[in-house]
């Protein structure tokens, strides 16, 4: 998992001009970070979260950070139809010119 994170980074890297370009689907932005998520995870808010925000924010709060509700516990579960749609926005903006395995 950690392999496909650091392929995505870089993906994202080289793509930036893309997708700035673009509209970022909200569907893939971390509500904590404003980022795209690369290990996307369901809180018991029933919200995603990029993994390393949320375990950040799990630390120091044991509350929603979207409606500052309580939580119910604090596991996260990974969220596999997030993670595809993170894979199929770098794919769009590689079908729109960029390629990823080009030298910056």
């Amino acid at each position: 998992d950690k392999e496909r994170i650091e392929k995505q980074k870089k993906q994202i890297e080289k793509l930036r001009g893309v997708i700035a370009a673009r509209t970022k689907p909200p569907r893939i932005i971390c509500p904590i970070s404003q980022d795209i998520m690369l290990n996307p995870v369901v809180a018991a808010d029933g919200h995603t979260y990029e993994r390393e925000h949320i375990e950040l924010w799990l630390k120091n709060h044991k509350t929603s950070p979207m409606t500052g509700a309580d939580l119910e516990h604090t596991n996260l579960t990974s969220n596999i139809i997030a993670r595809g749609m993170v894979q199929d926005f770098i794919e769009e903006c590689e079908a729109a010119g960029t390629d990823p395995n080009e030298a910056v």
